[in-house]
C-alpha cells in the first residue's frame, strides 16, 4: 500500500505536507480508536447476533454520527477526551444543550458549573473545571456568568495537555528568573496551592500567576489540592510575571519537540497570542487570555460562531488587561 498524503502535525509542520504511512495515517486520524468503540457499542446493545448487512449498518450509523459530532453526549470523559474531534463535539454538545444560559447574565459558582457539565459526561472531573478558572487568572470562589465560563473552558477542554506543560514551563521560567535576578538570602519560600488528583477539600492561596486569590473551598467531592513550596523574590514584580520572549520560546520548543496525537497550538498561534500581549513580561493568565481570542483555535473549537462566546471574549479581554 502506498503512503497516504497529508497535512503534517500543526503544531510543529507550518502547515506544510508529508507522506504518511499506513499506520500513521491510522493513528493521526484515530481511525482505530472509532473502530475499537464502534464495536464495543455494538456489542453491549446485541441481545442476538447481528447478520452481516446489519453490523454494516451499524458502523455507516456510527461514522455518521461521529462525523454529525452527536456520538459523545452522555459517554465518559476517556472517549469524550480521547481525540480532537471528540472534543471540538462535546464542547459543541455544550453550547446546544445549554444555549438558555448563553444569554443570562446571572453569575454561577464553580460547583454549579461542573454540575451542568455532569449532565453530559458523568464522569468529569472538576480538575479541569478549576484548571480553566486558575490559568485564566480568577480563584475558586468566584461567581461568573456560564458564557464567561465557557470561554475558558473551551480554550482548557481541548489544550489540556498543553495547558498543563505550559503552567510548568511558566514555573520552570519563574524560578530560573527568581534565581539569577536575586541574591539567596533576598528569597523567601511561599506555598503554592494548584489542582491535585485527590478528592477531597482544600485552599487556595496563590494561583499561578501569582495572584491573590485567597479562599477556602469546601464543595463536597472537591478535590484536594496539592502544596508545593517555590522560591519566590521579594520583589513583586519578579514574582507575578516572567520574560515574554524566554516564555515564548520555551513554549514553542515544547510544540516542536512533542512526540503526543493532542491538541497543540501552531507556532503561530503562539506568536499571535504573544504579540497581542504587547509587553516584556507576561503573566500565565494573560497569556491563557490571550490565547483563547486566537482565530484559528477558535475556528477549530467553533466558538467563533457564537455571538455570546465572542462578546464574552471581548468583555473578560478589556476587564483584566
Amino acid at each position: 500500500m502506498k503512503p497516504v498524503n497529508s497535512a503534517a502535525n500543526s503544531g510543529s509542520s507550518g502547515g506544510m505536507h508529508m507522506k504518511l504511512s499506513p499506520e500513521a495515517y491510522l493513528r493521526k486520524h484515530h481511525v482505530l480508536t472509532y473502530l475499537e468503540d464502534a464495536i464495543s457499542q455494538m456489542v453491549l446493545q446485541d441481545n442476538v447476533p447481528r447478520s452481516q448487512t446489519d453490523c454494516a449498518k451499524f458502523l455507516c450509523d456510527y461514522f455518521s454520527a461521529v462525523l454529525s459530532q452527536n456520538h459523545v453526549l452522555f459517554r465518559e470523559v476517556a472517549f469524550v477526551s480521547a481525540t480532537a474531534h471528540n472534543r471540538v463535539s462535546f464542547l459543541k454538545g455544550v453550547r446546544n444543550c445549554f444555549q438558555h444560559l448563553m444569554t443570562s447574565s446571572e453569575p454561577l459558582l464553580i460547583q454549579e458549573l461542573h454540575s451542568l457539565l455532569l449532565f453530559l459526561c458523568p464522569d468529569l472531573p472538576i480538575e479541569i473545571v478549576q484548571r480553566a478558572f486558575l490559568n485564566s487568572g480568577l480563584t475558586l470562589i468566584q461567581p461568573i456568568t456560564f458564557v464567561e465560563f465557557l470561554v475558558k473552558f473551551e480554550l482548557q477542554f481541548y489544550l489540556d495537555e498543553f495547558l498543563t506543560d505550559a503552567v510548568k514551563v511558566y514555573r520552570n521560567v519563574q524560578a530560573t528568573s527568581a534565581s539569577l535576578d536575586e541574591p539567596l538570602s533576598a528569597r523567601k519560600s511561599t506555598v503554592v496551592v494548584v489542582p491535585g488528583n485527590n478528592p477531597g477539600s482544600g485552599s487556595v492561596e496563590s494561583s499561578v500567576n501569582g495572584q491573590n486569590s485567597a479562599g477556602s473551598v469546601s464543595v463536597g467531592d472537591a478535590p484536594k489540592y496539592d502544596v508545593t513550596v517555590a522560591s519566590t523574590s521579594k520583589s513583586t514584580s519578579s514574582s507575578d510575571s516572567v520574560d515574554a520572549t524566554t516564555f515564548r520560546d520555551r513554549l514553542k520548543a515544547l510544540v516542536s519537540n512533542s512526540k503526543t496525537n493532542q491538541p497543540m497550538p501552531t507556532l503561530a498561534d503562539l506568536d499571535e497570542a504573544f504579540a497581542s500581549l504587547d509587553s516584556r513580561r507576561v503573566k500565565f493568565s494573560h497569556f491563557f487570555n490571550r490565547l483563547s481570542e486566537i482565530r484559528s483555535l477558535q475556528s477549530q473549537l467553533g466558538s467563533a460562531t457564537v455571538a455570546g462566546s465572542r462578546d464574552a471574549r471581548r468583555q473578560f479581554t478589556v476587564e483584566n488587561s
